[in-house]
């Protein structure tokens, strides 16, 4: 059901988009390229966590009809704004609010498909550069507004259910190091760009060659399209192209490297450069761009299909694993009751060792076993839970402690000897190294 729903969600929010792009009817440059817009493979480490998937396809569904109302705001005559209009312009607002609602940096999915719209508009008919001006300085008006009202019911909402999430969104930044070296931070931002549209196999798993040919390919449509708009306007939507390229970046800048998942807005990105050389009017560029969406297309399916069977064996491993540790304590606490609660610890960590590619900074095709180095609140017996070894309690921080120079001793997992009963409490070690720290309760 939440892929449904996701699918559901970014292919009515599709037909949104492409009607602010004044397309009537979706053809077959359309169906081809949706993919791109869809099943870009960045879009696996945001639905790694389940609970995101359907909230993800119902963000992006927010920010293609948040283009599509700042669309309407283009079509004015440019004798002031309509009551029509200034509607459309509190709809961006809304929307806006509502997908960064959901995750914070669909904010640049919103930026990019406004900023796509507006390109577009200025190839089909040249609207001067006060209008250009104009248009981008009441999008950013809106973007402002939709912050303030993102935030203002943030922390209203917050204070309601009474939970403090400041310590997980502060996790990311780090101004300081951005204020001390700002050309450094640049350059991590800068590597991030060339290795996510480069098609790089630490993001992807396999090396995509098509996106970064589809990206040149659309700057070339950008630039040398046969559009009516002149010198001043082609530099505008040079600059804007370039904004749009970084665009999803820019948190980089603050935080020193970002998890992929928070790569919402490179999908659009990507499926906006296809779009622009596709349908720029030089054949030259068109069948570039034909040849380049044709490998990008196979690197996807490919990508896809690995980081698939990396997960599907991933699960098989977890369940085999997590059903072998809870025989183990069967057998070392005498007469045990699956009615009655056991005290365990966990040490360390027991990688997957996984034939098939895994990517950077995503828990996808990684075992509950080994992601934080051995995290046995959050991970080990949440998961095992999960699986119906609802018996099993960890012990107290404190105990924990104590029962680290016991660990010593231990051979790993999953020698004989790896799960002992001392003091009541059931020791199992995975691994050499500590994990995730003791004091969290």
């Amino acid at each position: 059901m939440p892929v449904f729903l996701f699918g559901i969600f970014i292919s009515i929010g599709y037909l949104i988009l492409l009607s602010a792009l004044g397309v009537a009817r979706p053809n077959l440059l359309h169906y081809v390229t949706f993919p791109l817009f869809a099943a870009f493979p960045t879009w696996m480490s945001l639905v790694a966590f389940s609970s995101n998937i359907a909230a993800s396809g119902l963000a992006m569904l927010f920010a293609c009809a948040g283009a599509c109302a700042y669309s309407l705001v283009l079509a004015r005559d440019g004798n002031g704004m309509s009551t029509r209009e200034w509607m459309a312009l509190a709809c961006l607002c809304v929307f806006c609010a509502a997908g960064i609602g959901i995750y914070q940096t669909y904010l640049f999915v919103v930026v990019n498909l406004a900023l796509g719209v507006l390109l577009v508009r200025i190839q089909r008919s040249p609207i001067g550069l006060v209008s250009i001006a104009i248009n981008v300085a009441l999008l950013l008006g809106a973007l402002i507004v939709a912050i303030v009202l993102y935030k203002t019911l943030d922390l209203v909402s917050l204070r309601i259910v009474g939970v403090d999430r400041s310590g997980y969104v502060g996790q990311f930044l780090d101004i300081g190091r951005f204020l001390s070296d700002p050309m450094g931070m640049f350059d991590i931002a800068l590597s991030a760009l060339k290795r996510t549209y480069g098609g790089d196999s630490a993001y992807y798993g396999v090396q995509v060659q098509g996106f970064q040919w589809l990206m040149v390919a659309g700057a070339f449509g950008l630039l040398l399209g046969s559009g009516p708009y002149r010198l001043g306007e082609r530099l505008i939507v040079a600059g804007i192209a370039a904004f749009i390229t970084f665009s999803p970046f820019v948190m980089h800048l603050f935080s020193g490297g970002m998890p992929l998942r928070t790569l919402v807005a490179v999908p659009a990105v990507v499926w906006l450069f296809a779009l622009f050389g596709l349908t720029c009017g030089r054949r030259w560029i068109e069948g570039a761009t034909v040849l380049a969406l044709t490998f990008s297309l196979f690197g996807l399916l490919h990508s896809s299909s690995m980081m698939q069977a990396a997960d599907t064996y991933r699960q098989i491993n977890d369940r085999t694993l997590a059903a072998d540790i809870y025989r183990r304590i069967a057998e070392v606490n005498p007469d045990f009751d699956r009615e009655q609660q056991y005290v365990v610890d966990i040490h360390g960590a027991k990688s997957f060792d996984s034939m098939y590619p895994r990517v950077w900074s995503s828990t996808w095709g990684y075992s509950f076993f080994e992601w934080d180095g051995g995290n046995p609140y959050f991970r080990m017996l949440p998961h095992m839970r999960a699986l119906g070894y609802a018996n099993l309690t960890l012990a107290a921080p404190e105990q924990r402690q104590e029962n680290l120079a016991h660990f010593k001793g231990m051979p790993t997992w999953p020698a004989v000897g790896s799960v002992q009963l001392v003091n009541g409490v059931t020791l199992i070690k995975l691994g050499n190294t500590p994990g995730y720290p003791f004091n969290v309760r």
